[in-house]
């Protein structure tokens, strides 16, 4: 099932201090709240956000990129995301329903804020303020190749013994074949090949992170990294199965991939990688696409795993509302905003 809601627009500053005070992830310390112990037959609900394929579009686009609160077409720009997961995460903080929000990748490349000149990127300023739970790597974190992206991290985590910047990157099909900067991050605990993370309501949600196919293709300067990726591979398909089942036996009721693969007609004969990758690989319930810049106007169900893409430039922030049955089946509704 599927929503549409029109943008939520207001100044950017005010969204931006909005955004700082907002709830903040939805976990716990036990010392805060006992986390419940989910059993087979529980329910759970959780509702996912994803933004994709922004491309350092911190602005909004339209004809006067205004932010008047009235007949607005502008669309994008970082303050209206940010102005939409506030509102949604402070409704669900007050239903006592946990929120998960992630980024499949290609927030670099596109606009003026990538000229960075020696400053952490804006995006993964932006990243850090608004509490990602998770982001993984697209084709064009890799246009300047592994070493500026190395430094572009190393950037954002900064110097000293608290790092600025703690959202998991994850990439669960990266080899670094010895680049000592992703190495180096990847020791640091920067760069994951998966996630579980622990919701206030005993659910536990597992991430892994995967750069496609076709999206790999258009990194030519990615070298000596390489991303296992093949999926007419049948050893590449058990080798992602692998990592999968991992996640499931480390404890997850519920698995996302953030996959840079791209989906392809969504909303008509849908094809592409992930649809592929949906096909050939069990276990992943959600697929949260990047890539392709096609939003999927509804879910896309291939066997088990509901496929959504939030599409390009942030003009849409997708909210997937998630209902999980322990050891049974997963329901969920689109929203696009």
């Amino acid at each position: 099932m599927r929503k549409t809601v029109l943008p939520f627009a207001v100044s950017f500053v005010l969204l931006m201090f909005m955004a700082s005070c907002s709830p903040s992830k939805s976990t716990v310390t036990e010392e805060e709240t006992p986390i419940p112990v989910l059993e087979e037959g529980d329910t759970a609900h959780f509702t996912l956000l994803q933004t994709t394929d922004v491309h350092h579009h911190v602005v909004g686009t339209g004809p006067s990129a205004s932010y008047a609160t009235e007949n607005d077409t502008t669309q994008g720009g970082y303050s209206r995301i940010a102005g939409n997961i506030y509102i949604i995460r402070a409704q669900n903080e007050e239903a006592g329903i946990p929120t998960v929000l992630v980024d499949s990748g290609d927030y670099f490349m596109g606009t003026v804020y990538d000229m960075s000149l020696g400053k952490s990127p804006a995006a993964l300023n932006y990243f850090e303020s608004m509490d990602y739970d998770a982001i993984t790597i697209g084709n064009h974190e890799l246009d300047y190749g592994p070493t500026p992206l190395a430094g572009f991290f190393n950037l954002a985590v900064g110097a000293g013994p608290v790092s600025r910047f703690n959202v998991p990157v994850i990439a669960s099909n990266m080899v670094t074949n010895g680049h000592a900067g992703m190495e180096a991050l990847k020791a640091a605990g920067v760069i994951k090949d998966s996630l579980i993370k622990t919701l206030d309501n005993g659910l536990k949600v597992g991430i892994i992170g995967l750069l496609g196919k076709s999206a790999a293709s258009d990194a030519p300067v990615k070298a000596p990294l390489t991303f296992t990726n093949d999926l007419s591979d049948n050893a590449v398909v058990a080798e992602i199965q692998a990592k999968v089942d991992a996640v499931r036996e480390a404890g997850a009721h519920v698995v996302i991939a953030l996959s840079h693969s791209g989906i392809t007609d969504p909303n008509g004969t849908p094809g592409g990688d992930d649809v592929t990758l949906a096909q050939k690989v069990t276990g992943i319930d959600i697929i949260a696409s990047g890539h392709n810049h096609e939003m999927t106007d509804d879910v896309v169900t291939v066997g088990d795993t509901k496929i959504i893409c939030a599409g390009r430039y942030g003009e849409n922030l997708a909210r997937l509302d998630v209902d999980v049955t322990i050891g049974g089946a997963v329901n969920v509704e689109l929203t696009n905003y």
